[in-house]
C-alpha cells in the first residue's frame, strides 16, 4: 500500500536513453503485466473523474482589493464651472467660418507684390 520510493540519482550506471528506447514491453516486464492484468487502474491520490461535484469558484466582492481611502468612490468635483456637454453646432460653426474665409479669399484679387528687379519696385 505504500507508494514506490523515488529513484536515487546515480544508482543506474548503464541507463538507456529515451532515444534508444524500443517500442513494446520488455520480456522481463511481461510477468508483472500478467500478474496485474485483471486489476483495474485506479488513480493514486486524486478522485475518480465524474464522482465529485464541480468545485465552487470564488465570488467577487466589489472593491475588495482597493485601499480604504478609495473605497467610497470618486471624490466630488471641485470645479466651480458646470460640465458643458457636447455642442453639436460647434463643428458646423467652425466649418461655416472656414468656408466663409475661403470664399472671401477667392473673391478678393491677390495683392501684387513687386518682384525683385522690376522697374516699378522699390530698391532695397
Amino acid at each position: 500500500g505504500e507508494p514506490v520510493p523515488l529513484p536515487v540519482r546515480g544508482t543506474h550506471r548503464n541507463r538507456a536513453t529515451p532515444a534508444a528506447a524500443v517500442p513494446g514491453v520488455r520480456p522481463e516486464d511481461r510477468g508483472v503485466l500478467a500478474e496485474h492484468a485483471n486489476t483495474p487502474p485506479v488513480p493514486r491520490l486524486s478522485a475518480v473523474r465524474g464522482t465529485m461535484g464541480k468545485p465552487q469558484l470564488p465570488r467577487r466582492r466589489a472593491q475588495e482589493h482597493i485601499v480604504p481611502q478609495l473605497r467610497g468612490g470618486p471624490a466630488p468635483r471641485q470645479d466651480p464651472e458646470p460640465y458643458t456637454g457636447h455642442d453639436p453646432g460647434l463643428m458646423a460653426a467652425f466649418q461655416r467660418g472656414v468656408g466663409l474665409a475661403e470664399a472671401q479669399q477667392h473673391s478678393e484679387p491677390a495683392p501684387l507684390t513687386p518682384a525683385q528687379g522690376d522697374p516699378g519696385g522699390t530698391a532695397e
